[in-house]
């Protein structure tokens, strides 16, 4: 590129007129091209090797914490997306396996082991990740549901035959009011329903709503980008609305889909005893059972609201981690919602790949 820049520079000076020449001299002519050209290079060096480390980094961060997202219900974790992995182990040596074959029965699955390992087993530095086609037009409607069992039982009946679901997010009225305070926007629905679920699914043609509804709801569909933009900033606009309201302790867990509302309502009973609990908020994946649990109140470190929420995740059959990883935080935690035969097996692992403890100490296991 800075080549190009130069020759085109150069082919430029060849058309000029010899006046110019008269009043520039040659020489800063020339230095100019060869200082300017330089800094071109670097900036653009910089930015394109930054961006592409950035990238790199983010894939691997993704295998390593097995991350989701709201489209796990369409295409499932990350865990289904690595076809292979080539991985650098603590003893230095490099494990690559990126054949990429449908059917490979030929041992233990390394790529699976290192997915969701954060880093405690080995630093991969290559993925070969499974595409899917994009859809071909989709619709999003925002639904008033009283609880998250109604919208449950909504999504089962909401998509008809040659479509698929690829989204189903879920947002607490509380929350609501905070996002459309925060970031500008009126309130979705004519009425104020309990909690507003946000459902995407695949449409057969641009303008087409693929989207079985019950007649007795209160819904608005959009089918143009624009507009489907605008319906998923209630649900996208969450995170930065509940960090800017205050101090937060964030939890992502899952829990059965059965028991979403008990244990929000638990939870949120638990909590009373801590005396400094302003607000408590909840929205998620609800297709998948993954609820992003916020208490607005405590001290960041107050340990007490950690214990009584993941307790309670336990108590109610779900998962401390649903996409985010364990890391050093929930370490201390994980025997909530794993045996002590598991731990013993993922320590047995680890002891295999790495005896001196050199990758990662004190993430996941504790």
């Amino acid at each position: 590129m800075v080549a190009d820049i130069r020759l085109g520079v150069n082919r430029n000076l060849m058309r000029l007129s010899p006046s110019f020449f008269e009043d520039n001299s040659p020489k800063e002519i020339s230095s100019r091209m060869t200082a300017d050209t330089a800094i071109v290079e670097q900036v653009v060096g910089t930015t394109v090797s930054v961006a592409l480390r950035n990238v790199i980094m983010a894939i691997g961060g993704t295998i390593g914490t097995n991350a989701g997202g709201i489209r796990v219900c369409c295409y499932g974790m990350t865990r289904r997306q690595v076809v292979g992995v080539e991985a650098v182990l603590p003893d230095g040596s490099v494990v690559s396996h990126l054949g990429g074959l449908l059917k490979d029965n030929t041992g233990y699955d390394l790529a699976g082991l290192m997915v969701g390992s954060e880093g405690t087993l080995g630093v991969v530095t290559a993925a070969r990740l499974a595409l899917h086609r994009p859809p071909r037009a989709s619709a999003v409607a925002l639904v008033g549901v009283r609880d998250a069992a109604q919208a449950l039982e909504i999504v089962a009946g909401a998509v008809p035959d040659g479509s698929r679901l690829l989204a189903a997010e879920i947002v607490d009225a509380p929350l609501l009011r905070v996002i459309c305070e925060h970031a500008s926007l009126p309130w979705p629905l004519p009425t104020g329903p309990a909690h507003v679920m946000v459902i995407e699914t695949e449409s057969p043609a641009p303008g087409e709503v693929a989207l079985v509804l019950p007649d007795d709801l209160d819904v608005v569909v959009a089918v143009d980008a624009a507009n489907r933009a605008r319906f998923w900033d209630y649900r996208d606009r969450a995170g930065e609305a509940v960090t800017a309201f205050g101090i937060t302790h964030r939890f992502d867990v899952t829990v059965p889909h059965g028991e979403w509302d008990a244990f929000v309502a638990d939870a949120t009973r638990r909590l009373e005893v801590v005396d400094d609990v302003a607000h408590v908020f909840s929205f998620g994946h609800l297709a998948d059972g993954n609820i992003h649990f916020e208490v607005i109140g405590p001290a960041a470190d107050d340990e007490r609201v950690d214990e009584i929420v993941l307790r309670c995740v336990a108590d109610h059959g779900g998962s401390i981690s649903a996409e985010h990883g364990v890391g050093r935080a929930k370490a201390p935690y994980l025997h909530y919602t794993r045996s002590p035969a598991e731990i013993a097996a993922m320590r047995a692992v680890k002891q295999a790949f790495d005896p001196h403890g050199l990758f990662n100490p004190g993430a996941l296991l504790a």
